[in-house]
């Protein structure tokens, strides 16, 4: 039996910048406190985030389907 921990989270971010310096400063507390495991951040774009386009063996599949509905891609609606 294993443990599912979901975690949600919000800022008060207002740009790409901002918001790659908050995910730098949340993989630092995670490297700090003694995780087995803390992988490097990866950043997708536009079509690179449809989850549809890769097989189960790509390893951020997963993220992929659970952020989906989470994290709009706010450039597509700026470009309309």
């Amino acid at each position: 039996m294993g443990v599912t921990i979901h975690y949600q989270l919000s800022s008060d971010a207002t740009g790409v910048r901002q918001a790659r310096q908050l995910v730098a400063q949340l993989r630092q507390h995670a490297l700090d406190v003694p995780f087995q495991q803390v992988d490097d951040v990866i950043e997708l774009m536009g079509n690179e985030c449809n989850f549809q386009q890769y097989d189960d063996q790509y390893p951020h599949r997963w993220l992929l389907i659970q952020a989906r509905q989470l994290v709009p891609d706010t450039r597509e609606v700026e470009h309309r």
